[in-house]
């Protein structure tokens, strides 16, 4: 038997990377015991990436903790998911990892967020012998696609393991989707400038100007007050206040139900490791619309189950809406095929059972 500490954050806030983390605790696995040592850094997703002095005093709270874990419980080996690709999470990984990763015989990093490799030659020199020190030979890695930053190559991992997000299968077959007049594009995430939102109001622009019928269903919360004045001042201008529901955050029957009734999913990110949020619209067999960053490609198949575009071009993005808009059997059709992609590749069954074996790898060599 194998013991594991899990160091990261679980669910609020409700980011993809602590959603996965849950997942991976929620799996049973032969010969491995799992232990829980919670981050809590940020209360809501507006807040991660962010200094706050409290979060100080959480770094020796942890490390605390995962001392009482290593002696109690005989964790030997420790998980852990580095920061990057922003300089706050990077200091917060050498101070703590400094104070507890000489504790660990055996390091798993699960790299979820873009490259922490590429944050070396950004911080001050005086640091990058910790940086070396604290991110360098894991004796595991994990990347979430092909499509991702190589770490584990750039840090010198011992063993890589590519393993996909997977989520819980939420789809009730035989729910009847309304018939609505006008054609739901979807959207959902935090709402700030990365997620390409300021895209999509303009392509909505020049779907309105050419008659289309549609109404885009905005669900998740403002990054600021101040962005949401900036987004509301575009919509003002194109007056797409009666086509554009923004319906603050939704959860569990109220979030599945824009699901089921919806008929496009556009979510055209500047950036994206993984976005666990296709893998929710490909539940639901709707296709996805989405731009060509990151590990979406691993995801969505232009020309199989979505369309994809280059990001910040709001005019392709308005041409490949119009195609779905206007092609019932082809959003039928490539919604059967992201359904059908997720139950291959993107379940949860599927993604303990990955996590089983890299967690195995740990106790030989």
């Amino acid at each position: 038997m194998i013991n594991i500490l899990i160091l990261g954050q679980t669910p609020p806030p409700y980011g993809g990377q602590a959603v996965m983390i849950q997942n991976l605790l929620d799996g049973t696995y032969e010969g491995v015991t799992l232990y829980h040592l919670r981050m809590n850094f940020s209360a809501e997703i507006d807040e991660i990436g962010k200094f706050k002095f409290k979060k100080i005093v959480h770094l020796f709270t942890l490390m605390t903790g995962a001392l009482y874990f290593r002696i109690r419980y005989n964790t030997k080996c420790l998980y852990y998911v580095p920061g990057g690709p922003n300089l706050i999470p990077v200091y917060r990984d050498i101070i703590l990892l400094t104070g507890i990763r000489w504790m660990f015989t055996k390091i798993m990093f699960h790299f979820h967020a873009g490259s922490t490799y590429g944050m070396y030659g950004k911080i001050p020199g005086v640091l990058r012998p910790l940086f070396k020190m604290v991110y360098f030979h894991p004796d595991v890695a994990v990347r979430i696609t092909q499509y991702n930053p190589n770490d584990p190559e750039m840090l010198l991992a011992k063993k890589e393991f590519i393993i996909e997000n997977g989520i819980q299968d939420e789809y009730s077959g035989g729910h009847s989707k309304a018939r609505n007049t006008k054609k739901r594009i979807i959207f959902t995430g935090l709402i700030c400038r990365p997620k390409g939102i300021l895209e999509l109001i303009r392509a909505c622009d020049i779907l309105k100007r050419n008659n289309e019928q549609f109404t885009l269903i905005v669900i998740g919360k403002f990054e600021s007050p101040q962005f949401k004045e900036e987004v509301m001042s575009l919509v003002r201008s194109y007056s797409l206040e009666a086509d554009i529901d923004f319906t603050g955050i939704l959860i569990g029957e109220q979030k599945l139900n824009e699901y089921y009734n919806g008929d496009i999913f556009c979510v055209p990110s500047h950036f994206e490791t993984f976005g666990l949020v296709f893998l929710e619209a490909m539940q639901f067999s709707l296709p996805v619309v989405a731009t060509n960053v990151g590990g979406i490609p691993a995801l969505v198949k232009h020309g199989e189950n979505g369309l994809l575009v280059e990001k910040g071009d709001h005019v392709k993005l308005a041409k490949e809406l119009t195609t779905l808009l206007q092609d019932e059997s082809l959003r039928n059709h490539m919604g059967a095929d992201g359904r059908n992609k997720y139950l291959k590749e993107f379940t949860l069954e599927a993604f303990h059972a990955k996590f089983e074996k890299a967690f195995l790898s740990l106790q030989s060599d």
